[in-house]
């Protein structure tokens, strides 16, 4: 039985549109940016933003449950 997320890590085309996205229109908050990536939280939920091509069989979007 899933009880809840640790976080979600998504590969994304374009870092600043990203960040942009989740934290102004979304309202996540910023902890930590880097070249290919970014942490950022909503509650209780860890997003991780990683620069990546988006492809279902190769990069590295993922879920960890708990």
């Amino acid at each position: 039985m899933i009880t809840g997320l640790n976080h979600i890590t998504l590969a994304v085309s374009d870092l600043q549109q990203s960040i942009h996205f989740y934290m102004d229109v979304l309202g996540f908050t910023g902890h930590v940016k880097w070249e290919t990536g970014a942490y950022l939280s909503v509650g209780e939920l860890w997003l991780c933003l990683s620069s990546d091509t988006p492809c279902p069989k190769t990069d590295y979007t993922h879920l960890f449950c708990i």
